[in-house]
């Protein structure tokens, strides 16, 4: 949502409150061995932030069919948990965010982990950008968001849609034994983490409920019919989650 230039092989962004924070971060992701974020590079002389540029291919329409194997998926989830760890030794004291934190602050959240924002080079995952909505909360929330986008958690629809990210290509079963296997991946490491399938569709519908709240207000102030459209889509995914969920059918029965 700020102004992008690329400029040689670096990219100039207008900076946010939180963009010194974000630079902080990044450099702290990238000396914990999180080397697949981008390179933080200051300010110019205009105060833009200059980041490295990530040169790839970012899933922003009809995903290639490559895009769905399993092996993707499991990587992203493992992706997610290395950020996620890493981020824990962050020092936020004096953190300025441009997004409110949540309750608990396991980690720094990056609040964005999908497609669009995932730079891919010969099919595979090589880099995560845009952190500007980063900020402490809850493991669970990334992991909802992340495995909505990449599962997909989404209505069926077929594969090559004209709008393939508002759709699955899987059937019901195929997405639970989808997200089933992103956290299993999600959960090893160090220490063993276990993330139930329940729990990840009842984040998920909060985490849509958040973002057409989110969409409703700025609407009110920046008028954009690309944003309403959005949260159409949003709601209608929610009400197909909550046939789903397990949790969201123990409430209405």
């Amino acid at each position: 949502m700020s102004a992008v230039v690329k400029s040689g092989s670096t990219v100039k962004r207008t900076a946010t409150a939180g963009s010194r924070t974000i630079q902080q971060f990044l450099s702290h992701l990238r000396g914990a061995g999180v080397d697949w974020v981008p390179e933080p590079l200051g300010f110019d002389d205009s105060g833009r932030e200059i980041l490295s540029f990530v040169e790839g291919q970012a899933i922003d329409g009809v995903p290639p069919e490559w895009f769905w194997d399993e092996g993707v998926l499991v990587d992203i989830a493992k992706r997610l948990r290395q950020l996620h760890d890493a981020s824990i030794s962050f020092d936020g004291t004096s953190a300025v965010w441009n997004w409110e934190s949540a309750s608990p602050a396991e980690v720094i959240l990056h609040r964005d982990f999908a497609p669009y924002n995932c730079i891919f080079r010969k099919q595979r995952f090589i880099g995560l950008i845009d952190f500007d909505l980063s900020a402490p909360g809850p493991r669970i929330w990334d992991i909802a968001y992340t495995a909505y986008r990449f599962v997909p958690l989404m209505p069926i629809g077929p594969l090559g849609h004209a709008q393939s990210w508002s759709v699955s290509p899987f059937n019901t079963e195929i997405m639970i034994k989808r997200l089933d296997a992103f956290l299993v991946a999600y959960g090893l490491g160090a220490q063993r983490l276990e993330y139930s399938t329940a729990d990840v569709l009842a984040m998920t519908i909060k985490r849509l409920d958040a973002m057409i709240e989110w969409i409703k207000m700025r609407l009110q102030t920046h008028p954009n019919p690309g944003l309403a459209e959005n949260a159409e889509t949003y709601a209608e995914h929610r009400a197909w989650l909550s046939g789903i969920c397990p949790v969201e059918r123990a409430k209405d029965a």
